[in-house]
């Protein structure tokens, strides 16, 4: 009877201290995720432009194309890879989208920095044809693109 008794006692220690272990390191995973590896956004830095193509057509209908290259400095500030698919950037004027940068797919190194090169496409006969641009252009007025 002291035996049993006693390896009950022992039992008891042991799922204690097995359960103390598991809620200790429950908290640190928890703790560590909050803090250390939390994701965080990449810092997205664009670079200089460069004047790639320009091209216009003005019969039988006006067009006007402005390619321009791009680099985008892209800082991975987490602590596992950034992957990315293939996808493309819009930018539009008053709900009108007047120009397009496609981006292919790769992938960004934990805390570290990758250059995007691509080449946006800007449809200047779209803008051409807002009158809101015109007016707010020869006004000399701040123009928001999205």
């Amino acid at each position: 009877m002291a035996g049993s008794k006693r390896s009950c006692s022992g039992l008891k220690i042991c799922f204690l201290a097995t359960f103390v272990l598991l809620i200790t390191i429950s908290v640190v995973l928890v703790i560590l995720y909050f803090a250390v590896f939390k994701p965080k956004e990449p810092k997205v830095t664009p670079q200089p432009l460069i004047l790639e193509n320009i091209r216009g057509v003005f019969f039988p209908a006006p067009l006007l194309n402005i390619t321009l290259g791009m680099e985008i400095t892209v800082e991975n500030q987490n602590y596992g890879n950034f992957k990315y698919q293939e996808s493309a950037a819009y930018v539009s004027y008053r709900g009108n989208v007047v120009a397009e940068a496609p981006i292919e797919a790769d992938t960004i190194p934990a805390r570290g920095k990758h250059n995007i090169s691509t080449t946006v496409t800007i449809f200047g006969d779209k803008l051409l044809s807002d009158d809101n641009f015109r007016r707010e252009f020869l006004l000399g007025s701040i123009l928001n693109f999205e």
